[in-house]
């Protein structure tokens, strides 16, 4: 059993992003990973089972910025002359390469929409590369509500660790 507590100043979520295998695909998908496996009980692909899939509560923040930056850099341009020089007696040509460099500067407006923080620590890094990469437009307020009322859901709040200067 997993005991988890509430603090007062907990930030309650808008949105939940739904999941994106179903039953099947995942029961499908645990079998292969188990037949998969090289050192393993013989009888284990046989014996395993997969029973229920419940909801993990992973928070991210969202955020939304406006950027103007101005840059200045060294820029490198290649070009190329004609040398000539002479091998075994006959006379022979090549092309040379030169580098020449130029100031440049400018200034970069972008927008960044709905970049994504996380904001817990309870996962390592390369299983939220897996789960990070959807589309904003799959998030469900409605769906948020439905889940959390839901008797298997587990809620893991954890500290944002993330500063910003």
């Amino acid at each position: 059993m997993i005991e988890t507590t509430e603090a007062a100043d907990v930030i309650r979520p808008e949105s939940l992003v739904p999941f994106a295998v179903d039953m099947p695909k995942a029961r499908d998908g645990f079998r292969r990973w188990i037949s998969s496996l090289w050192f393993r009980p013989s009888n284990l692909a046989r014996e395993s089972s997969l029973g229920s899939l419940s909801g993990v509560y992973v928070p991210y923040w969202t955020f939304d910025s406006y950027t103007n930056s101005f840059w200045e850099a060294e820029a490198r341009y290649y070009y190329y002359t004609p040398e000539t020089y002479v091998e075994n007696g006959q006379r022979k040509e090549c092309q040379v390469r030169h580098i020449r460099w130029e100031h440049a500067e400018g200034t970069d407006d972008e927008f960044f929409d709905d970049e994504l923080i996380c904001a817990s620590t309870g996962l390592p890094e390369r299983h939220l590369n897996d789960i990070e990469h959807f589309e904003a437009s799959s998030v469900r307020s409605r769906l948020f509500r439905q889940w959390f009322a839901s008797p298997d859901a587990v809620f893991f709040p954890a500290p944002c660790t993330t500063r910003f200067s």
